[in-house]
């Protein structure tokens, strides 16, 4: 019974093995047909060329993903090695195009093998957005001698309710009509609510029109009717170049996201409606030579030495400042500048730059005039007058440069220095006299020595007079020389004053006693000089704080139709001199680290943060 019951064991377990061992004997003999099945020559035969879509129905601005699969033949030796090697015809889908536009395109293979029959395929997917609503069909695409069946899609608008929408794009523009060349502030929001992954948004682009990008791009979250969204803003300054309507294309975004809900990537599209602008030529009224239609502008000036008394031909240097609120610097018009005789003017350096805040652009023109007296007396520098039209109040206006008085002392030397003195007639006549009456006793030699030397005086006189002009010349020169090359002296300071000293001492007081709206003008060069230097290390955070209150007080001066400033104008002027004060504080601070960083990096500037 034992010894039954242990032969029934051993025969039970030899036939286990003996089927392990068959089912090993069948795999490998499996593998090697398959084997022998990859061996051949490299040839595609299109087994059943088919084609299916995710979905049938979508939105407008919502994408379908097209799968066009075949089988791949065994004559094509295909392995796991080698599927990036092969040469494989792909559909022509072209003709796609016409109604939807092809995001993405993917080739991908499946190599299997099932009871000795090759089940391989071969499959590209193409992710299509519609162009259009409606009912869109995708045609039959071929490949060889197979091709696929046609697939009904229906399109439906995109929805109009943000509860409906995971994604969508805004454009606004702060103005329905303007005239050439004004400021048009454009914003453009992109809204969404699942998870981005990579995109791409379009700026926004017209024949006939100048885009400004201001500043960054925010980014911040934002909830319509109770959804939650992503919102990332950009705005652009627009200066439209001709008259008419200008009509500003919808802005398109495309990006791949993944469903926070279902855990699935797919592309989305979206686009913004386009936005139109009546744009106006300038109006027949304007008197000015030069179109300026801004928010606010102002000329001012400056000197240097600031004094009203000069000697003869000592130099000064006449600053003149244009600031247009809303205009870009390359529209500010050339300074014209007369002088009356007596006063010789030398141009200098001019220098455009931009200011970029929440009201856009503000162009600013500088001219450097240097100014030299060429005898006493008392000199009146005219006013300058730059009409302009104020597109708030929408009528013309006029930035006058009052006139300016320069007292001129000393002797007349001055004028002889710069300027050959003319030969007077009675020298002429004595100079004909002493060669016409030459005695006839005198010998040719002297009367040729006397015809010299009525010529040496004049002549002497001329040299001298270059000689002068030269000399005043370098001494202009090398006098703008000192002023352009202010790290002769120590870095921020002037006369050996430090930042705070010179602040606190002659730039503050000055300031504080200006009017609000003298006070913006000025400030707002001399703030752009401050931030230019690569000795100050910047506190951005105060910076930032300044030029919101230097914006707020440019909108009270420029904007209103007196062109004054009321109590508030002079509480932001207070707020922002007491914010320069600590910005220049914190600025002395880090004098040191910025020292180091120009040290480290000679004939660069130490970077700074964004």
């Amino acid at each position: 019974m034992n010894r039954m019951h242990y032969r029934n064991s051993s025969s039970h377990g030899y036939s286990t093995s003996d089927r392990a061992l068959n089912r090993r004997h069948r795999g490998l003999l499996m593998l090697w047909l398959s084997c022998l099945m990859l061996i051949g020559s490299p040839s595609m035969a299109a087994d059943g060329l088919t084609a299916s879509v995710d979905r049938n129905e979508l939105a407008l601005g919502e994408t379908v993903q097209l799968t066009i699969s075949s089988k791949l033949d065994a004559s094509l030796g295909i392995s796991l090695f080698n599927l990036n090697t092969l040469d494989i015809d792909s559909p022509e889908v072209s003709v796609l195009e016409e109604d939807f536009e092809i995001l993405d395109r993917q080739q991908n293979y499946r190599v299997q093998f099932e009871n000795n029959v090759n089940n391989s395929l071969v499959a590209w997917t193409y992710t299509l957005s519609p162009k259009r609503a409606g009912d869109i069909t995708i045609p039959a695409l071929s490949l060889e001698d197979e091709s696929t069946d046609p697939i009904e899609l229906k399109v439906s608008d995109a929805p109009k309710n943000p509860a409906d929408s995971d994604l969508m794009v805004e454009m606004t523009i702060d103005k329905e009509s303007a005239y050439v060349g004004e400021q048009m502030l454009l914003t453009v929001k992109l809204l969404y609510s699942n998870e981005l992954v990579d995109g791409q948004l379009a700026h926004p682009n017209v024949k006939g029109a100048l885009f400004r990008q201001l500043e960054k791009q925010k980014e911040y979250n934002q909830t319509r009717a109770g959804k939650r969204f992503e919102v990332v803003e950009r705005q652009y300054a627009v200066f439209a170049e001709d008259s008419g309507e200008l009509t500003i294309p919808a802005v398109k975004f495309s990006g791949r996201f993944v469903n926070r809900r279902f855990g699935r990537g797919n592309y989305e599209t979206v686009t913004s409606p386009p936005v139109s602008v009546d744009i106006k030529d300038p109006p027949a009224r304007f008197s000015g030579s030069t179109w300026l239609p801004a928010m606010g502008f102002s000329v001012s000036e400056s000197y240097e030495p600031d004094t009203a008394k000069l000697q003869v031909g000592e130099s000064v240097t006449r600053t003149i400042t244009l600031q247009g609120l809303g205009l870009e610097s390359a529209t500010l018009p050339p300074i014209d500048v007369d002088t009356p005789d007596g006063v010789r003017l030398y141009p200098g350096q001019s220098e455009t730059s931009e200011e970029v805040h929440a009201a856009g652009i503000t162009g600013v023109r500088t001219q450097e005039y240097a100014l030299i007296a060429t005898r006493p007396g008392r000199f009146v520098l005219p006013e300058i007058r730059i009409p302009w039209w104020d597109v708030v109040n929408d009528e013309q206006r006029v930035a006058i440069l009052p006139e300016r008085v320069l007292e001129v002392s000393g002797s007349g030397s001055g004028e002889a220095a710069l300027a050959p003195p003319p030969i007077s007639d009675s020298a002429e006549s004595d100079a004909e006299r002493q060669t016409v009456t030459a005695p006839d006793s005198a010998t040719p030699g002297e009367a040729t020595a006397a015809g010299e030397y009525s010529r040496f005086w004049p002549l002497l006189s001329l040299i001298l007079a270059i000689l002068c002009l030269g000399l005043g010349w370098l001494a202009w020169h090398y006098r703008q020389r000192a002023l352009q090359a202010p790290h002769e002296k120590a870095p921020g300071t002037r006369e050996g004053l430090s930042v705070q000293q010179q602040w606190a001492r002659r730039e503050r007081p000055a300031f504080e006693a200006m009017t609000p709206c003298s006070f913006a003008s000025v400030y707002s060069s001399w703030l752009q000089k401050q931030t230019s230097r690569s000795n100050v290390a910047r506190s951005e955070q105060v910076l930032g704080k300044i030029k919101a209150e230097l914006a707020t007080l440019q909108q009270h001066c420029f904007g209103s139709p007196t062109g004054s400033a009321d109590s508030r104008a002079a509480e932001l002027q207070v707020r922002i001199i007491n914010f320069t004060g600590e910005w220049l504080s914190k600025s002395a601070d880090d004098a040191q680290p910025a020292s180091l960083a120009e040290s480290l990096y000679p004939g660069e500037r130490a970077p700074q943060r964004d």
